[in-house]
């Protein structure tokens, strides 16, 4: 969620390249918050972008259980969003 907020529209082959995970781990994930209506994909031809598809309720969430979070990353995010603001 992190990686699709600051890196909005990107394609399959971007995100994989910023996790240690197989392709299909990927797409597993990816479906699944699509399912749950927190991202969307956009297809042209053969590549398929994504992009969270409420941004500020993610950060929301983000914000109210960040310190449930084992992640310095999440904090970061939290920080730059809340001084973006």
């Amino acid at each position: 969620m992190l990686f699709l907020l600051i890196h909005p529209h990107s394609p399959h082959k971007d995100i994989l390249e910023h996790f240690d995970l197989a392709p299909s781990t990927l797409s597993y994930h990816l479906d699944k918050l699509i399912e749950g209506q927190i991202l969307k994909r956009d297809r042209s031809g053969k590549e398929s972008r994504y992009e969270v598809i409420d941004k500020e309720e993610v950060v929301k969430v983000l914000i109210t259980y960040k310190h449930s979070f084992l992640d310095a990353l999440v904090d970061k995010f939290v920080e730059f969003w809340l001084g973006k603001s």
